[in-house]
Parts: structure tokens; sequence; C-alpha cells
């Protein structure tokens, strides 16, 4: 019986540690897709819904709060600029993270009159600490068991892979297709 449960518990820290290592690797170069779902509108811009899908191997992540953090080229009433939008103008922003063949839709807002438009949104391949804390958050493991695992998570490093642009086709909004 005693050699049973040596056994037993050989496997479970063997389990432990492979977890460990497997979570513990490094972030591949992140590879996304950028797909327009539609337009909305309120008083004062135009709202994109687009889908940002993860086409790599790895996580990926990127800063949002109310919208992905980007950077738009646009034509509005025909003069050409260029401006951010999303997170640059909130004082707290957070990660989304975007599992590999997962996608996630944010919002990308432009002002009334834009005419065309395409936005680069910065994405990098996710840490193995952050992958660790969304997968706990995400995890359906019995509250007492994921406050003892929440200690474990600085235990990974913080090692983002490499920022990449990700950048959108051109798009052309036509007043029929706003709501």
């Amino acid at each position: 019986m005693r050699k049973l449960s040596l056994i037993i518990s050989i496997c479970i820290l063997a389990g432990i540690v492979g977890v460990y290592l497997w979570f513990r690797r490094a972030p591949a170069f992140p590879s996304a897709s950028i797909q327009l779902v539609g337009y909305d509108t309120n008083k004062d811009s135009i709202v994109a819904t687009i889908i940002l899908t993860n086409t790599g191997t790895s996580a990926l992540s990127y800063e949002a709060s109310g919208g992905a953090f980007c950077r738009v080229s646009a034509r509005v009433q025909g003069i050409e600029t260029n401006f951010y939008s999303g997170a640059a103008h909130v004082s707290m922003s957070w990660q989304v993270v975007v599992w590999p063949s997962r996608s996630s839709r944010t919002h990308v807002f432009l002002p009334l009159g834009t005419e065309t438009w395409r936005c680069t949104i910065p994405v990098r391949g996710t840490s193995s600490r952050i992958r660790a804390f969304t997968h706990l958050q995400e995890s359906k493991l019995p509250s007492p068991l994921k406050k003892i695992s929440y200690w474990c998570v600085p235990l990974f490093p913080l090692n983002d892979s490499d920022e990449r642009e990700v950048q959108s086709e051109n798009y052309q909004i036509s007043t029929n297709q706003l709501r």
C-alpha cells in the first residue's frame, strides 16, 4: 500500500512539474487577422465592430478598454488623417488574451464623416504568467483550490514576445451601412 501511494505521489508531482514547464515556455511570435463585422453610430462617432482572430500557435494579447488600442489611418470628409482609437483615451486598460484558433470581438471608434479607414493593432505573444493567470480565471476549479493556485502565478516569468502590428484591409463606409 505504501508503494502505491508513493507511485501516485510521484505521478502527481511529475504532472505538476510538467504543467509548470509547459506554461513556462516562451511565447511564439504572434500571428493574427482582422475582419470587419459592421458599423454602428452614436452621437459623436462611428463604431466599427471588428474581430481579431489568432492564426498562430500560441496565445496573443492586446491592450483594450472598451475597444482595442489601435492606430487608424482614415479619410475623413476628404482629408487623410491618422489617430489612435481605444485604450489610449482611457486611464485604465487591460490585456485581452486570445487563444490559438480563437477570436476576440472589439470596437474601433471613428469620427463622423469617415469615408475609408484601416487599423493597425499591436499584439504580443502572451507571457507565461498572463497565460497561467488567464487559465486560472477561466477554469472551473473550486474556489479554495483556485485561491491557492493564484499564489503560484508569480513563479511564471513575464516574458511577452516582441510586439507585432496586425493590419486590417482598407474599409470603405457607405451611408447605407450605418445604423
